[in-house]
């Protein structure tokens, strides 16, 4: 994986169930809050916030094993639902692999906030996409920070 793959979703609550059945449909997985501590246990060494390196290009259903997570044979992306951003939240950090961190906001403005701290705790200069149809949030979005790419659809 490089720097350009996904590494967090935030989606808007009205939408939010929406998205997340299409996600699922399409070969997610959503970690429960066991599934999640076990998967920042085997994903991230804490110390550091860092990658663990093992994990690194290996696929969602490698790592689930790896992480003692039983996901179906076809998962495509393991999904955790976090709360925040920095240390307290290891899965904010870049994981650098089919691993989502996953966050439901209330607003565009309250995503937008969130999509810059994220960015802040992944390094800025990072890259990021914005998946909207309303103009005005695309272009709040694209002014915000200091992303190096952004891509919009």
């Amino acid at each position: 994986m490089i720097c350009a793959s996904e590494q967090a979703v935030i989606i808007e609550e009205p939408i939010f169930d929406q998205v997340k059945k299409k996600m699922i449909a399409n070969g997610c997985y959503f970690v429960n809050k066991d599934e999640a501590a076990k998967l920042t246990a085997g994903a991230i060494n804490t110390e550091k916030c860092a990658v663990n390196p093992a994990i690194v290009g290996q696929s969602a259903v490698s790592i689930a094993k790896l992480c003692g997570i039983e996901v179906p044979a076809g998962t495509k992306i393991l999904v955790a639902e976090i709360e925040g951003v920095g240390t307290k939240f290891p899965l904010s950090a870049e994981k650098l692999s089919p691993v989502l961190a996953c966050y439901k906001v209330k607003t565009a403005a309250e995503g937008i906030e969130r999509a810059a701290e994220v960015v802040a705790f992944g390094g800025m200069g990072h890259s990021s996409v914005i998946h909207s149809t309303n103009e005005e949030v695309i272009g709040k979005f694209v002014t915000h920070w200091g992303c190096s790419w952004v891509l919009y659809r």
